[in-house]
């Protein structure tokens, strides 16, 4: 079976999407997300080319790129690591946290300390220590172009005071800071390994290669326990994404990891399975724009838009609609009231009348009473991201509806980044990736615009 991941959250459309990758940077692109953007990794879609049960299994990998789950941006080496290392904790399908490496975890606020498992070893046969805790972390901190490197925009420092104690110390209190401790542990590299070696870690599988062909291999030790339908498991070297699709359609490899982060790729002849992940879209608004300072306006904006027509067409309903900043299927939301996501023209037509805005001119466009201010505004979007910008496309179409003229400002990756840094957009179009620490308010002053929370 083809596993998909899929879905998003926020103020517009909760979207995630899948986009078969190869070795593409793992963090979303910098055309949708900030730099620093919060990724979570706690669950990876994947690809199969047959529903029928293999009788062996084989994965793909990059032998050219990194192999450290820590450092690299090969999207497929990434996606292996959940075999071969193991977490401090692993957040479930509603992100409460569960312990994985640790044995117990309390929270001041501002401080976290974790005690480790007893008895936890390495392929090597080697212990687990709070060292090995502290230096994969640090890895993460000092590398910026890590998957990981957002869980640790809130921690300051880590320590060891023992050999099973790690302390994280938060820059601001976080209830939910464990949530993000979801980082694999790798045993510490000795001076001069090779990048296409993955280090040694501690899970369900161990890793072995002749530089031809590697295997991961179940290991017996696992503090986890349980049973495997494969004792070994074959890992294909692929030097290509079309190398892959190829791979996956003629059996060579049987699942494979996907993001429709970009627009959707064929997936033809394939079974899917969609899983979740947690990748909010959103629309903000330019603050300095004297028309959308007025609250009415933003209220009219965000009225007018139909979120469950965006998911259904623009997303291919591989997207959760919502008009809050936060994943529904969470368990701390359930106090969230669900509205309805549908247009409201008319009501939106109240605010905007509210606003001042009573009249139309000969383009359809509402303007003051005095015919001299329409509300005429531009939306930017990356026009590399193909599904964004069929979002865009719906979003204009539901804002004429309700008399409020939408030019699509659509840009490539560099210059979108460019246009939002300086602030010439009225609306523009984004999403980020968010961790399970739910520090996702952020985003509201990333680029000092604001986001459509909804009506009211």
């Amino acid at each position: 079976m083809k596993i998909h991941k899929q879905w998003g959250l926020f103020s517009l459309v909760m979207a995630l999407l899948l986009a078969v990758t190869g070795c593409a940077q793992t963090t979303p692109s910098p055309s949708t997300t900030p730099a620093n953007s919060a990724i979570s990794a706690t669950t990876a879609s994947v690809s199969s080319s047959t529903g029928i049960k293999p009788t062996t299994f084989s994965l793909p990998e990059v032998l050219q790129q990194d192999m450290n789950p820590l450092t690299t941006t090969c999207m497929v080496n990434l996606s292996l690591w959940p075999l071969m290392y193991d977490a401090l904790v692993q957040p479930d399908s509603t992100f409460t946290p569960h312990l994985g490496l640790a044995s117990s975890i309390a929270n001041t606020g501002t401080t976290v300390t974790v005690h480790l498992r007893t008895g936890v070893k390495f392929s090597d046969g080697s212990a687990l220590t709070a060292s090995d805790v502290v230096s994969s972390y640090n890895v993460v901190k000092n590398t910026p172009s890590s998957f990981f490197f957002a869980n640790l925009s809130n921690i300051v420092s880590i320590t060891a005071p023992d050999n099973r104690t790690v302390v994280f110390t938060m820059g601001t209190a976080n209830a939910l800071e464990e949530n993000v401790l979801n980082i694999p542990i790798v045993k510490s590299r000795g001076n001069g390994s090779a990048v296409n070696v993955p280090p040694l870690g501690t899970g369900a599988y161990t890793y072995s290669t002749n530089q031809f062909n590697s295997t991961l291999t179940l290991n017996k030790n696992w503090y986890g326990g349980g049973k495997f339908n494969f004792q070994t498991i074959s890992l294909v070297n692929m030097h290509s994404t079309d190398a892959i699709l190829s791979s996956l359609n003629i059996g060579e490899v049987n699942y494979l990891f996907t993001d429709y982060g970009n627009g959707a790729q064929s997936t033809a002849n394939l079974a899917t399975k969609s899983v979740d992940l947690n990748r909010m879209v959103f629309m903000g608004t330019n603050s300095a724009h004297a028309l959308l300072a007025d609250a009415h306006v933003r209220n009219a904006i965000s009225l007018a838009i139909d979120r469950n027509s965006l998911s259904s067409n623009a997303f291919s309903s591989q997207a959760i609609s919502t008009n809050l900043p936060y994943n529904p299927d969470w368990a701390g939301g359930t106090i969230l009231v669900k509205s309805d996501l549908t247009s409201q023209t008319s009501k939106a037509q109240t605010e905007l009348k509210t606003a001042g805005f009573t009249t139309q001119n000969t383009a359809g466009v509402i303007t003051k009473a005095n015919g001299a201010t329409p509300l005429q505004l531009t939306l930017l979007v990356c026009s590399d991201d193909a599904q964004m910008s069929a979002a865009a496309n719906q979003i204009r179409l539901s804002l004429t509806k309700a008399g409020i003229g939408v030019a699509i400002n659509s840009q490539p990756s560099a210059a979108y980044q460019a246009a939002l840094q300086a602030g010439n957009y009225d609306l523009y179009l984004g999403s980020i990736s968010l961790t399970s620490g739910y520090e996702s308010f952020s985003i509201v002053s990333f680029w000092g615009g604001s986001v459509l929370w909804g009506p009211g």
